[in-house]
């Protein structure tokens, strides 16, 4: 890295930026930040597990301890290398907003001595695989394998968010819905049972099924069900005898996993049988924690639903309360021609900074 990277915010984000990541392919941007940082001598500690860092430095017993966590992985996609660029206040380029962003605001308080100068005890993850299958996701091995992250007490999930505080967060799980019936040729079809015509009736209901709006601690969440795959038939003259449709369930905090899954079993009734997948789980609403009361009351910052899934969840189920606070735009994630706002960079890092020191 260059001096010229290395001095403003902006460009050290559009660096990150510039180095494909898609996820499976997270080793270069994680020794990038690695090598970056044990080149500086800051006095810090950073331990290297697979293609994830886990950045902290001596744990005071008397100080609690903050997370900042950030996801090295992209979704697949073009604007890497030399299709990176700055213009006017704009960063484009593939995950820009979500979440290189944050990661840049991660890296730029590590280089500007925030673990020097904080008031907290500080551990800053920066992670592979999460936008792939939550089985895969390195938190887990990260989990089992750094015993500094059982003394968190506190996460900040560098997500986009605008700028705001994304409170809880949705579960999910993908519901494998298996209509069966019997083969025949199309011209006698009363010989035959046809799969895809006996899941009309569920086709006709998941139609009409509307978001349902949770309360949960006053702010408004929305259970939602919608059909995203389909598969049948083998060919145009042959009754199907199966049919397979992906229904993406999306659950509210304050729902478990097992109790969304029954729920929605349930919905489906007897006419199918129903198989979950790639489930996650939901998160509550940390809303009356002491640090979130000191960033609302500090920082004037809006307090939204987080009305999707993300990690914040997987902190919970080890017992630790969390947020989601980045810079990144939530309408630019996983976008063609995706950018991050530099203004929006440097009122992040502004408010990490202030609250954290």
């Amino acid at each position: 890295m260059s001096e010229m990277e290395n001095e403003s915010l902006e460009n050290l984000t559009a660096s990150l930026v510039r180095i494909e990541s898609i996820t499976g392919n997270e080793r270069a941007i994680c020794s990038y930040i690695e090598d970056l940082l044990v080149s500086k001598r800051l006095g810090i500690e950073c331990e290297r597990i697979g293609e994830s860092l886990v950045v902290s430095s001596k744990l005071k017993e008397s100080l609690p301890t903050l997370g900042l966590i950030g996801h090295l992985d992209t979704v697949p996609g073009v604007g890497v290398g030399d299709a990176v660029r700055i213009e006017e206040n704009r960063i484009v380029g593939l995950g820009s907003s979500d979440m290189k962003g944050g990661l840049g605001v991660m890296l730029k308080l590590i280089l500007d001595g925030i673990f020097s100068n904080s008031r907290f005890n500080l551990i800053f993850v920066f992670y592979a695989g999460e936008e792939g299958p939550f089985e895969e996701n390195s938190l887990h091995e990260l989990f089992q394998r750094c015993q500094k992250l059982k003394t968190l007490d506190f996460v900040f999930i560098l997500e986009p968010t605008n700028n705001d505080l994304h409170l809880g967060c949705m579960g999910l799980t993908n519901a494998k819905v298996s209509f069966s019936g019997k083969r025949a040729h199309s011209a006698r079809p009363w010989t035959g049972d046809n799969a895809i015509h006996k899941a009309g009736e569920f086709l006709m209901r998941m139609s009409e099924f509307k978001p349902q709006k949770v309360l949960c601690n006053g702010l408004e969440f929305y259970e939602c069900a919608s059909v995203t795959l389909a598969q049948g038939g083998i060919a145009v003259n042959v009754i199907p005898d199966s049919f397979e449709l992906n229904v993406n369930y999306r659950f509210p905090p304050g729902v478990g996993l097992a109790d969304a899954q029954a729920r929605f079993k349930a919905f489906v009734g007897d006419g199918a049988e129903v198989l979950f997948e790639r489930n996650h789980p939901s998160c509550e609403v940390f809303d009356e924690h002491p640090i979130i009361r000191e960033l609302l009351a500090r920082f004037s910052l809006n307090k939204l639903p987080k009305q999707a899934y993300t990690d914040v969840a997987l902190f919970s189920e080890h017992g630790i309360a969390g947020v989601n606070f980045g810079p990144g735009l939530t309408s630019q994630a996983h976008q063609s021609g995706e950018f991050i706002e530099i203004d929006a960079l440097y009122k992040s890092y502004e408010i990490y900074r202030g609250f954290l020191n």
